[in-house]
């Protein structure tokens, strides 16, 4: 198996070949979808077993998606519910998590399709990116969420465990996907001839 890398401006950069290469629409929305909908639900029971903030403090999505409906004037977040098995769960929340997911594996899939490198570590390096990204820089600038520092130590080891198996998520479903629909789980490598 080989790699192929491609010279630009003197630096080495692995790009795969354009003809290894999906932008297929069905495979793009499938893979984004499946990728982005089960790293949600991981990235929300990771929560619900490391809880990443104080009981006191609300949650950043509840307070973006608040101040979003005032501005709008569309009312609050708890008019947004609807129930199952008696219990309530919010519309928006779950929209909010699910889209986030779903967004940001699109993305990884569109990069991993031409740069490999973003597969660094399984996922697990887009992961925690990601997770600085917005917990440790987006969510405290929106002030919903405190600054860095003043975050407990729980709170960092929760996001980040959270944010790394989210990403390993987003690959297993990437490769997953690729394997399942195109017949090749991995786009960085020449298929293997048979030597007989």
């Amino acid at each position: 198996m080989e790699k192929r890398a491609v010279s630009r401006g003197g630096v080495s950069r692995a790009v795969v070949p354009p003809e290894r290469r999906c932008y297929r629409p069905a495979f793009i929305v499938v893979a984004s979808l499946l990728a982005g909908y089960l790293a949600s639900l991981v990235k929300y029971g990771s929560e619900h077993d490391m809880p990443p903030r104080p009981p006191e403090r609300i949650a950043p999505p509840v307070i973006v998606i608040n101040d979003s409906l005032a501005w709008f004037n569309w009312g609050s977040i708890s008019d947004y519910v609807y129930f199952y098995g008696g219990h309530s769960v919010n519309t928006l929340i779950a929209v909010f998590h699910h889209g986030f997911s779903i967004v940001f594996a699109f993305i990884y899939i569109m990069i991993a399709e031409k740069y490999p490198k973003i597969r660094c570590g399984h996922g697990i390096v887009y992961g925690i990116i990601i997770t600085v990204i917005m917990h440790y820089i987006c969510i405290p600038l929106w002030g919903a969420g405190p600054a860095l520092w003043q975050m407990p130590w729980t709170e960092h080891i929760s996001e980040l465990w959270g944010g790394m198996i989210w990403g390993l998520v987003i690959e297993m479903a990437y490769v997953f996907t690729r394997y399942y629909m195109l017949g090749a789980a991995d786009n960085r490598y020449a298929p293997r001839r048979d030597r007989g």
